[in-house]
Formats: structure tokens, sequence, C-alpha cells
């Protein structure tokens, strides 16, 4: 078996990882209208509901997101190693397009898979035509460091932060209302026009996209190296892990209100904060990688493989599940249920994803949309 053609029980173990991170953060855009977020999730009494609402705005928002793109880029370059084909990745990415936008209109506002596509096509062009291992390089830091220049010239008052008004002109219970009892057709026409405003945001645009992209471009470049020939060097993830850990603790220190709220308006602390989140990415990887060394920490991995090899119809599965619980085609139970409910919820259907997805693997050999997307990209004969 050849390294482009192997299958690594480490990668699909932070693929698994990555889709559960998506969906306890996706979850919360399912449950509650946005306008509400920050009075569900505002400071508790209770320190174990402060602690989910770090576990996920600090270690898991965004920094799954990032690890999910990193592990695309890295999938699609080995498999351009492993075919040469140029045709078939073009294909992939174009079906994938059209699996986002039907899981946009149908499911989720906040999908993830047209990005990825778009991301996909560029990366298509990039492996044909660009030959220079080191290109990929600095693209991927180059594009990182976007969102960090943009943020020091836009403090200082040289290019503008950019202004943003919501054309959806619908209140927060108007849209309760819409998700608990309105008709479907109405909501699929909402999630069209919230996702469109979505990518009109700055924020979205300038600190969201360039991180995510700059991480796909990363695992693009590691494709090209002999990275996965190494890729389970204890000594090198143990170096990642603890000076990451040592970050982080540092962040938290900041975030948890150790400091004035004056330091936290400042450009170092935003500038950190920025570093932060690749910093994230790189300890939650690397402790995956060293747990996966050792015989217990597999066996308590091993699931997360299920939903890694089946990432796909996981991440679509969770959208469907969770359209049943939250809107009106199914319980109707939008802006109803409690953080903590929600995340119980959030952990029972991946429970009951997992076991569709592992029946799917024991009968097919891959899930059901992997399955399906393989014959319409038309993959190569082998």
């Amino acid at each position: 078996m050849t390294q482009s053609s192997k299958r690594y029980f480490e990668l699909d173990a932070i693929r698994g990882f990555a889709i559960c991170g998506i969906f306890m953060v996706n979850i919360v855009y399912f449950a509650y209208p946005t306008e509400r977020l920050s009075e569900v999730f505002a400071p508790s009494l209770y320190w174990y509901s402060n602690m989910l609402n770090f576990i996920k705005d600090d270690i898991i928002g965004g920094r799954t997101a990032t690890i999910f793109a990193f592990l695309f880029g890295l999938g699609m370059g080995m498999q351009w190693n492993k075919w040469q084909n140029f045709g078939f990745l073009l294909r992939r990415n174009v079906v994938l397009s059209f699996i986002g936008l039907f899981h946009i209109v149908l499911l989720f506002h906040g999908d993830i898979l047209l990005d990825y596509a778009l991301f996909g096509l560029i990366g298509t062009l990039l492996l044909r035509f660009v030959k220079k291992q080191s290109f990929f390089l600095f693209l991927g830091v180059a594009i990182a460091l976007y969102s960090f220049v943009l943020m020091i010239l836009q403090h200082y008052g040289w290019v503008s932060r950019g202004t943003y008004t919501s054309s959806l002109q619908i209140d927060v219970n108007e849209k309760i209302l819409l998700f608990q009892k309105g008709n479907f057709l109405e909501q699929c026409w909402f999630r069209v026009r919230y996702y469109l405003s979505i990518r009109q945001m700055p924020w979205v645009r300038n600190f969201y996209f360039p991180p995510v992209m700059a991480c796909y471009v990363f695992g693009l470049y590691v494709s090209k190296t002999k990275f996965l020939s190494n890729f389970t060097n204890k000594h090198l993830y143990k170096k990642i892990l603890s000076f990451t850990i040592v970050y982080k603790i540092v962040i938290a220190v900041f975030d948890l209100g150790f400091v004035s709220s004056t330091f936290k308006e400042t450009l170092g602390y935003n500038l950190l904060m920025y570093i932060d989140q690749f910093s994230t990415s790189l300890l939650l990887l690397s402790a995956i990688v060293l747990a996966c060394q050792y015989g217990f920490g597999k066996s308590v991995l091993k699931p997360l493989t299920v939903l890694g090899k089946t990432s796909l119809s996981s991440y679509i599965l969770q959208s469907v599940t969770a359209s049943i619980l939250f809107f009106s085609i199914g319980f109707g139970q939008y802006n109803l249920l409690s953080p903590g409910q929600v995340q119980v919820c959030m952990l029972l259907l991946i429970v009951l994803i997992y076991f569709l997805n592992k029946i799917c693997l024991n009968y097919m050999g891959q899930g059901l949309l992997e399955k399906m997307w393989r014959k319409l990209a038309i993959s190569p004969k082998k």
C-alpha cells in the first residue's frame, strides 16, 4: 500500500473529532436565533455552565473548522498524489458544491461544504499547474497573515473596518415562530437569504475565511512533503503540545477575566487571540495524535474514526437530525431548550449518527454520501 492510498487511524480520529466539534458549535445555531446567543450563553453563577461555554468558544469554536480545512487540503493532496487526475478532482469539487447548495437550502445556513468546494476548485488548479512545493507554504502563510496585517491597519485607522446592515428584515420573535411552526419552504428561502447575508459581514470575509483557507493550503503543502512518512513522531508532537498548552493557559488567563476589559480592547490582545486559533488547533491535533500512540488512547478514540471515515455523511446527518429536533418539520424545539439540554441532545445525536454510519461501513465499506460522492465524481479505476 502506497503512502497516498494508506488510511491513517490518526487522521480519521482527528477528522471525527473535528466533526463532533463542528456539531457542538453548529447545534447552537439550530437551537437558538443568533440574536439571543449573548443572553443564552451569558456568564453564569454555575461553574459547569461557564466551563461548557469556555470549551465551546475557546477550545472548539473556530478551531475544528480550521482543523477540518487542513484535513480537506491534505486529503485532496493525497488524492492528487495517488491519481494525478485533474478531471476527477474537478468533478469531485463540483459535486461537493452541489451538495453544499442543497445543504444550505434544505437544512442549514451555516454550511461549510460550499466554501470547501470553492477552496477545492482553487486547490485543483494549484495542484495541476504549480510544481514548486514552497509555493504552497508561502501562499498559506500569506493568507494567514492577511487578517493579522488587516487587524493592525484597522487599529491605526489606515483601513476602514467596514460596516454591515442586515437585509433580512425579520425580528427575533418572527424568526422563532418561523422555525417553531413555520412553512418549510419559507424556512428554505430564509436560509438562502441568511447564508448570503453572513457572507457580506466584514468579520466573516476578513477574519473567518482567511484562517480557514490558510489551513486548507497548509494541508496541500503537507501532502507534498515527507511529513506523513514521519506522521507519528512523538518527540515532535510533545514539543508542539508543550508550547501550545502554555500559550493556551496564557490566553485563558486573559479570557477568563484576570486582565482588565481595557486590555481586551488593545491591538496586542486581539493579535494574541488571532494566533490562538492556530495554536489551539495545533494543540488539539497534537493531543489526538499522541493519544493514538497508546493502547488506551487508541481504544477511546476508535469510535471517532467511524465518524472520520464517514465525515460527509456525518456532517449532513448532523443537520438532518438537528432540523428534526428543533424545526417545525419535526419536534419544533427551537428556542425552547436550555444550553445544557442542547448539548445533551448533541451527544445523543452523535451516538445515533455513529451507529447509522457504523452500519453503512459494515455493509458498504464507506458512508452513504461518500459512496454517492464517489459515483457522481466518477472515480478513476484502480
